[in-house]
């Protein structure tokens, strides 16, 4: 006599069971040849990029000179007002070298002098010219521009600067190479960028005209 428990079977199926097909989907990374090809792409890619910016270097850097010596007379200008006290631009044509002078401080009356200690002129945020680019002079509007070793221009705690026009001159390769002109307003301190050597007197009869 057969139990009351029903008797579950398992059903097998009888379908075919599919083998994967080698093929580009179940390719794990990449081949040889393939990995070659994408470095000497990035290669040819890469000298592309390095000779098109050789081509651009000195032109480049003689722009960023004339940048940067456009920034240090604003950064002095804004020193000067906020910390109410005159400053001094100086550049140092042989040098090749601009930077910030904070004079020092008047001696106070009645003080003994061997008591006193010894004040300095301060120094700073010194900058110096990208390689391969120079100054020529400096134009403050007198008889002939200077190209003296330390030239001042005076920053006045009311943002007045001395009127001047920085010249540099950058390599381009060979004998060839470029000036630009770098002009200080003396008012507004505002600066202006030439890609030619322009005197400061030029600027003057600009204004007149």
């Amino acid at each position: 006599m057969r139990s009351g428990r029903a008797i579950h079977r398992k059903s097998i199926s009888t379908r075919p069971v599919r083998l994967a097909r080698p093929g580009r989907a179940s390719r794990a990374g990449f081949t040889l040849i393939e990995i070659t090809m994408v470095g000497l792409i990035m290669c040819i890619i890469v000298l592309a990029v390095v000779i098109t910016l050789d081509n651009l270097t000195p032109t480049t850097r003689l722009r960023a000179g004339a940048r940067d010596i456009g920034g240090l007379v604003r950064i002095a200008r804004s020193n000067a007002i906020g910390q109410k006290r005159k400053l001094f631009i100086v550049y140092d044509v042989p040098g090749g070298k601009y930077f910030v002078r904070i004079p020092a401080p008047p001696r106070e009356v009645g003080t003994l002098l061997a008591l006193e200690e010894e004040q300095k002129d301060e120094d700073i945020l010194i900058r110096r010219l990208p390689e391969g680019v120079k100054f020529v002079d400096i134009d403050k509007g007198e008889s002939s521009p200077s190209r003296a070793d330390e030239i001042l221009i005076e920053v006045t705690p009311y943002g007045n600067v001395t009127p001047h026009a920085v010249h540099i001159l950058g390599e381009m390769g060979g004998d060839e190479t470029a000036e630009m002109t770098i002009e200080v307003n003396s008012l507004t301190g505002f600066v202006s960028y030439y890609d030619k050597y322009k005197a400061l007197s030029q600027f003057e009869t600009d204004e007149g005209d």
